[in-house]
């Protein structure tokens, strides 16, 4: 099909991330490839709550993503586990103590259950979040506890992606968590072929009703590695690392 032929529909980017981790996360893509038409339209809108944590008796804070970084807003030199690298750049550019402990929260749940720091942790959150951090610790028998810092409003696809979608050129799409994913699959209605990027298998699972017509996994739960396969589709159609499948 000619929909399908990349020599003659170059295809188009489409970032749904949040305004300012999709311009982060272009730049990152930029320096390894070249990508054709890039749309950005956020599916989320990051709104902190303006919640006050209590920092009584918290010796160190818990992050799994910039966005509770900016959200939190504590005083600096607090300890902080992170996950992901942008995480723990972000909380140490926000004056933290931070050091990275795993790529996903089961791998900072791992490290600290070896660890077992003492005093409390407070884990600042999203309203929308996976993984039960702070209960899994709890249930560990360590002193933890979550705040929501934030909110991830969904919002309504712009004219612009829903004219990509519309349009015959392939659209990669990539999805960097399962609500963004679902928000997605609630909105789109694509006559264009997808050639989803998914973060995770989690991820994969959730977009599996756009029915996409390539589907690449990143080789980690990680942006490297979600970037990189993101620049293999561009630059060749197929992933530099990661499974892929076309269903």
């Amino acid at each position: 099909m000619m929909a399908n032929n990349p020599a003659q529909h170059p295809p188009a980017l489409l970032l749904t991330r949040p305004r300012v981790d999709a311009e982060s996360f272009l730049a990152d893509l930029r320096r390894s490839v070249t990508p054709g038409t890039v749309v950005i339209s956020p599916v989320l809108r990051i709104v902190a709550t303006g919640a006050v944590p209590d920092l009584a008796g918290v010796t160190a804070v818990v992050f799994t993503s910039a966005n509770g970084v900016r959200a939190g807003k504590l005083p600096p030199g607090l300890r902080a586990f992170c996950v992901g690298c942008k995480t723990t750049q972000a909380a140490q550019a926000a004056g933290y103590v931070a050091e990275m402990v795993g790529e996903t929260a089961d791998q900072l749940v791992a490290h600290l259950a070896g660890l077992r720091p003492e005093g409390g942790m407070l884990h600042l959150r999203g309203r929308h979040a996976r993984g039960d951090v702070a209960a899994r610790l709890t249930a560990m028998g360590m002193n933890a506890r979550e705040m929501i810092v934030y909110d991830q409003q969904a919002c309504d696809f712009t004219r612009e992606a829903r004219a990509l979608l519309d349009a015959e050129k392939p659209v990669i799409l990539p999805l960097f968590s399962p609500r963004s994913a679902e928000i997605v699959v609630r909105q789109a209605r694509a006559r264009a072929p997808l050639w989803v990027v998914a973060l995770s298998p989690a991820v994969a699972s959730c977009a599996a009703p756009l029915k996409p017509e390539r589907l690449v996994i990143a080789a980690r739960p990680d942006r490297a590695a979600i970037c990189a396969a993101v620049a293999g589709v561009i630059g060749g159609g197929s992933p530099l690392e990661g499974p892929s499948r076309v269903p």
